[in-house]
């Protein structure tokens, strides 16, 4: 049963709310007699979602947001807007379908969407939930540092490389500068405290 529109949540903008990444499954639905869409949560703020999903929805779309584990031991009802919606990368497709959350014969969404109610007990348990993430986030910044271990270690944690069948020299120069761009991005985006979405 959904809550009340009496006591609506006042939106903040997304920008300003951390995010926490995850591969949670959930369910839309668009009202009373809609079809019930099979998604996928990508990461979560106190103001919004970014969620995968195989069905198309417009801009503006009123929704309600199934959102568990591991956010909630027993599923929450939320209500949401869409905000924005863009076709889901290629390689984004690879990942989810390999990991069995996307159609292989389907084209993909990503869907922002912007929280617009949440019962007060649903809302602290959220803000709990990202808070703790981002102490473990933090703990492990200072267990490994921030300096070129850390920066090993974290690469070892994310990516695994092969060799490639390519003279030794040539493999090294495009690894180092393809690791370097990368990894100063990733690096920027948690040093800023926006965990951006990962799905691998």
């Amino acid at each position: 049963m959904m809550p009340s529109p009496e006591v609506p949540l006042t939106p903040t903008p997304t920008r300003h709310n951390p995010r926490v990444q995850m591969q949670a499954n959930t369910q839309l639905k668009l009202g009373a007699k809609a079809p019930i869409y099979q998604s996928t949560v990508l990461n979560v703020s106190l103001g919004g979602a970014l969620i995968f999903s195989n069905s198309q929805l417009k801009e503006d779309d009123l929704l309600q947001i199934e959102l568990g584990a591991p956010i909630f031991p027993i599923s929450r009802l939320v209500r949401a807007r869409v905000a924005h919606i863009v076709d889901a990368p290629e390689d984004v497709l690879t990942i989810l379908r390999d990991k069995g959350k996307a159609d292989k014969k389907k084209k993909g969404y990503l869907i922002g969407v912007e929280f617009t109610y949440i019962e007060p007990d649903d809302r602290q348990t959220l803000e709990r939930f990202i808070k703790q993430k981002f102490q473990d986030e933090k703990k492990r910044r200072i267990i490994e540092g921030d300096g070129e271990e850390a920066k090993h270690t974290a690469r070892e944690r994310v990516v695994y490389l092969k060799p490639a069948p390519v003279p030794a020299w040539a493999w090294g120069v495009g690894l180092g500068v393809g690791l370097y761009e990368f990894f100063s991005g990733w690096f920027s985006g948690v040093g800023s405290w926006n965990i951006a979405v990962h799905v691998g």
